[in-house]
């Protein structure tokens, strides 16, 4: 879990999501070759307070429905005929 203070929305004092890090080392000396944050836009939309209430009652239940429109019952089908 990550907590940052928004410099730029001073009525929130801090805003709090999910986020990972993966850092690769390298076997012979140890040392990081590579460092990875990852997050994503839902965690950080559901943590803004009224952005969040209106992603997770308006837009998220209004893009499933628009994907299963779209796409039916064939991502369904799909999922059971790969081994």
């Amino acid at each position: 879990v990550a907590t940052y203070k928004l410099r730029y929305l001073p009525v929130m004092n801090t805003v709090t999501w999910q986020q990972w890090t993966t850092i690769v080392f390298d076997g012979e000396t140890g040392l990081a070759t590579s460092h990875t944050d990852h997050w994503s836009l839902e965690s950080l939309l559901s943590a803004l307070p009224v952005v969040g209430r209106v992603y997770r009652n308006v837009l998220r239940p209004t893009a499933g429905k628009l994907v299963h429109k779209l796409l039916g019952n064939s991502v369904s089908r799909l999922a059971l005929a790969t081994p």
